[in-house]
């Protein structure tokens, strides 16, 4: 009984909430980031499984390129929040 009843709360939980994998690494926070940078990080992973599928050196070209993107207005971003948190 207590076994049956432990699994329906489960599942129910599991529908309601969702089920997490556990933690992502510190320091890695996405909350904050705008759409440019959401599309920039979208199109570095698309690369990312375009490179993983396919192993030639134009994939892999592309997804550094994207890499780099992605960093430089993650970093452009980052700097400007913190000026805005300083002027507060």
């Amino acid at each position: 009984m207590w076994e049956r009843m432990t699994h329906e709360i489960k599942k129910v939980a599991k529908e309601t909430v969702g089920e997490s994998r556990g933690f992502g690494p510190s320091g890695k926070e996405s909350w904050w980031w705008n759409d440019n940078i959401q599309s920039k990080v979208h199109i570095k992973r698309d690369c990312f499984k375009d490179c993983s599928r396919c192993k030639n050196d134009e994939t892999w070209d592309k997804y550094k390129i994207a890499q780099k993107e992605a960093k430089k207005a993650v970093s452009e971003a980052r700097t400007q929040l913190l000026k805005d948190y300083a002027n507060l």
